[in-house]
């Protein structure tokens, strides 16, 4: 991830038996390892360190799907829950598969997922409306 893309602070770079997460000043960006199945409890681990990170203040979430993984879409009521503050959640795709399952998602996300192909379309996406 490019610095000059992101125009923005790194301030926590968070490792998980499941994935890394990159906590900046007004996003998060997660990358989940291959071939986990994330679930609430991930989720919930996220959650204790944007409360920490954030606290009351909003913010948006990036999942950055540079690997093969799958969420169960029934569990989206759940994780949505606990993302407190949660303004803007953007997926960034890599193949077309990514985004058909994507479609499916939305479904169970009950909001509107934002879409993007590169990473850097996503902050700038953020940038203009966080």
């Amino acid at each position: 991830m490019s610095q000059d893309a992101t125009q923005s602070t790194l301030v926590r770079l968070q490792e998980f038996d499941f994935g890394k997460v990159y906590f900046h000043n007004k996003f998060l960006i997660t990358e989940i390892n291959e071939g986990v199945n994330f679930d609430h409890s991930m989720a919930l681990q996220i959650a204790s360190v944007i409360d920490e990170i954030y606290a009351d203040a909003p913010y948006a979430y990036i999942a950055n799907r540079k690997n093969s993984f799958s969420v169960n879409p029934p569990d989206y009521r759940k994780v949505k829950s606990v993302f407190k503050n949660l303004k803007l959640f953007c997926i960034v795709t890599y193949t077309s598969m990514q985004k058909e399952s994507v479609k499916v998602e939305q479904i169970f996300y009950h909001d509107t997922i934002h879409v993007f192909d590169s990473l850097e379309e996503a902050i700038v996406f953020i940038d203009k409306h966080l």
